[in-house]
């Protein structure tokens, strides 16, 4: 997440920028509240359900933010409705390819796309891809109207909060910066605007109590392990920060930093489910009985 300083910084440029016009935020919740907080016409897209439901409750005179995944198709009505679209996607290539194709979409004729892309010492790599991904943009038709370098800054997320400080290693703010893209969209009748870019389904389920005080969240993926006991708790991922760490794969880990192997994740999410409407242990117990008879 931005800090504040970039969020108000950034704020400050789409207002200047866009007077008056339709902004969307995509997959960037604390820019859209800040501009929804400066009075900006501002709606906001997320794949997270928890965020969208806190952002509509602090928000309620605002346009009403909604659920929304990449990788599926844009919302009709939402499609070339916007004039501004700004973006964080994930730092890995086709995730921009994709963030930026859906932009284009819900983009008017003309509208601009600010993306933040890591800056170019961010890893091995990087620059190739930096280039291949401006060529690419050209290609389609739209024009790049300048790179800003490390114009956006970002406070360090809880999860890596968390394995930081079971590594005993000081965290510092910012935790890391980006450079800022701005894109002019240009439409062509005829022709692919869009980028070349591949779906993938969505395994990750996000389970939450709505009623607890702070928040605290569980997240399953639906992939398959190999577990001669029925939950298996792995302690090297508590202080893993990076995908690129050796460490045994997980198909369950919670917003406190702590992972798990789990031998049949559909009993799993059907108690999750439960737990996350609120029930307590009893109730759980006697539901999910009678699911499994």
């Amino acid at each position: 997440w931005y800090t504040l300083e970039s969020q108000e910084s950034m704020c400050h440029k789409i207002i200047e920028n866009h007077p008056g016009e339709k902004i969307l935020c995509l997959g960037t919740p604390t820019l859209a509240a800040t501009l929804a907080a400066n009075n900006a016409k501002v709606t906001l897209l997320d794949i997270d359900s928890d965020i969208i439901d806190l952002y509509n409750d602090v928000f309620p005179e605002n346009e009403k933010a909604s659920n929304y995944d990449v990788n599926c198709d844009i919302p009709e009505e939402l499609e070339g409705k916007f004039n501004c679209i700004f973006i964080d996607p994930p730092w890995y290539q086709e995730d921009f390819k994709k963030f930026i194709s859906r932009s284009i979409d819900f983009s008017k004729n003309g509208a601009v796309i600010y993306c933040s892309i890591p800056q170019k010492l961010t890893r091995p790599g990087i620059e190739e891809d930096r280039v291949q991904l401006i060529n690419e943009i050209k290609t389609c038709g739209h024009d790049l109207l300048y790179i800003e370098a490390n114009s956006m800054k970002y406070i360090i997320p809880h999860f890596e909060e968390e394995a930081l400080d079971n590594l005993k290693i000081k965290t510092i703010q910012p935790w890391r910066s980006s450079d800022l893209m701005a894109i002019r969209v240009k439409k062509t009748k005829g022709k692919k605007n869009t980028l070349k870019f591949k779906i993938s389904e969505n395994r990750i389920r996000s389970f939450s109590r709505k009623s607890t005080r702070n928040l605290f969240r569980i997240f399953t993926e639906s992939i398959q392990l190999d577990s001669c006991i029925p939950i298996k708790r792995i302690e090297a991922f508590s202080s893993s920060i990076s995908n690129r760490d050796t460490i045994e794969p997980v198909n369950l880990w919670t917003s406190e930093k702590q992972g798990f192997q789990v031998s049949n994740l559909a009993l799993l999410n059907d108690i999750l489910d439960l737990w996350s409407q609120g029930h307590n242990i009893e109730a759980t117990t006697k539901k999910n009985s009678k699911q499994t008879h």
